[in-house]
């Protein structure tokens, strides 16, 4: 592993209150989730829906619009609600160093090209990668998360405070 030569900031977002939706037989609700998959749909207030899988989306910090929304969905028989808060932990990897961080594990533009998230492997820990104007937002499965902390702080990641 080699070491990044600019630098990259490390955010620590803490445990992600966190929604996913899982469509039964039809695609629900085309008017505010995305359609294909690794697509995104982000709301004027920020809050962003993705298409992490076919009929399967991921809801990180879910408004009340958008929770009441996919609530009402899963009443009315078109798919299934999960509460997913505190399975997922989450980090931003901003700055110029950035990919080249990641890279050390995977080559994050050609997983990206054309998607803004994927679901990976990062040094052994299951993650999903966003694109962000300023790097990466990763939600890892919150029993790694240390663990993702520590190799990208030994990569060249510098910890915000």
């Amino acid at each position: 592993m080699s070491t990044a030569t600019a630098p990259a900031t490390l955010i620590d977002r803490g445990a992600a209150d966190a929604l996913e939706f899982v469509a039964f037989d039809r695609q629900p609700l085309t008017d505010f989730l995305p359609v294909a998959p690794g697509s995104a749909v982000q709301s004027e207030s920020g809050e962003a829906v993705y298409a992490i899988a076919p009929r399967r989306w991921f809801a990180p910090q879910p408004g009340d619009a958008l929770r009441t929304a996919l609530e009402s969905a899963a009443v009315g028989g078109v798919g299934a609600l999960v509460d997913v808060t505190g399975q997922w932990r989450g980090f931003d990897l901003d700055g110029a160093g950035a990919a080249s961080i990641l890279r050390n594990a995977i080559d994050i533009e050609a997983v990206l090209e054309g998607r803004e998230i994927a679901a990976m492997t990062l040094f052994d820990a299951p993650c999903r990668v966003a694109r962000r104007s300023s790097g990466y937002r990763i939600w890892v499965r919150s029993s790694y998360a240390a663990h993702l902390m520590t190799l990208l702080e030994r990569l060249g990641a510098v910890r915000a405070p």
